[in-house]
């Protein structure tokens, strides 16, 4: 299948788009955080189109669940081979598995998909008592991939995108919401660590820079987050305009980095200098109260005093 060669708006199966679907390797927002957090080197090793030993690895059961979970919630349910088996250790069950990867579906026990559906149901009855109301019930467009080309200091790249839900295809396109499913906690405060962490804060800014390079006029950018278990805990969270900027600025800098890289063919690792490392304001700041504490307790000299004098007049203790 020859690859794409115009900006647009696609509908194709999740391996073709992991994969990479466009005639040059292209970037997406997951290959921009490791090009960003790691190295050049390290997102052409990740690349399925820059690593000529790139092999792509059979998911994990847990990574079916959620695929199946977003499937069930995004009424995608043509995605799932529900199989019949108690689990996956007899060689028939293992074959419908097999059978099922080859036809592009996701093989899930049914016992597995019974829980998937009652996470699924909880999701519907949370997102109807939210305020932004059941936004996948509404007519939308589920999985759709956005292609679009940039241009860089170095040259023009391609980039690609996977959204979860699209309102409409045609401007205005209201919020692009992403459905994030977690085992852990999806209270904003704790979940909301992941957006500067994990790279979901660039991945927001890069999808809105998709859809708007191909003409729609997004509002936002929204993720739904769903809790695996009980009591299938759901909230919903959106960057704030500060960190918002932050990852426009990332944004920005992997595209040109990735230009600079894609054209020369140059894919550098780390710096090849001695790295000096600092000593982060949190753990200084930590230190400082603990050995504050050390000192009343032991009535012993201090154990930090800042050599400087304008540290000592700043009025901070590690400015």
């Amino acid at each position: 299948m020859s690859g794409i060669t115009e900006p647009g708006i696609y509908e194709m199966p999740a391996s073709r788009y992991h994969a990479d679907p466009v005639l040059v390797p292209s970037l997406s927002a997951s290959i921009a955080n490791v090009l960003l957090s790691q190295s050049p080197a390290h997102a052409r090793w990740a690349h399925p189109r820059l690593n000529p030993d790139y092999e792509d690895s059979e998911p994990s059961a847990e990574m079916d669940a959620g695929t199946a979970l977003h499937a069930a919630i995004l009424e995608q349910r043509s995605v799932v081979a529900i199989c019949e088996f108690e689990d996956w250790r007899t060689g028939g069950a293992r074959e419908a598995r097999r059978l099922a990867r080859e036809e592009g579906k996701v093989p899930i026990l049914a016992k597995r998909w019974a829980v998937i559906q009652r996470v699924a149901e909880a999701a519907r009855v949370n997102l109807a008592a939210h305020e932004i109301g059941d936004v996948f019930g509404r007519p939308g467009f589920p999985e759709r991939v956005m292609v679009w080309r940039e241009d860089t200091a170095a040259g023009p790249v391609w980039c690609r995108s996977r959204v979860d839900w699209l309102l409409s295809t045609v401007a205005p396109a209201g919020f692009i919401y992403d459905l994030k499913t977690t085992g852990s906690s999806a209270e904003p405060g704790a979940w909301g660590k992941r957006l500067a962490n994990d790279g979901y804060a660039m991945q927001a800014a890069f999808y809105l820079r998709g859809a708007r390079a191909l003409g729609l006029k997004p509002d936002g950018f929204r993720f739904v987050v769903v809790e695996q278990d009980p009591p299938f805990g759901l909230s919903v969270c959106e960057c704030a305009p500060d960190l918002m900027h932050f990852a426009e600025m990332q944004v920005k800098a992997a595209l040109e980095l990735w230009g600079q890289c894609l054209h020369a063919d140059r894919w550098p690792s780390y710096p090849s200098r001695v790295a000096h490392v600092e000593a982060p304001a949190w753990a200084m700041m930590q230190w400082e109260e603990r050995a504050l504490r050390i000192e009343r307790e032991t009535k012993a000299k201090p154990f930090y005093m800042p050599s400087d004098a304008r540290v000592v007049n700043s009025g901070a203790p590690f400015a």
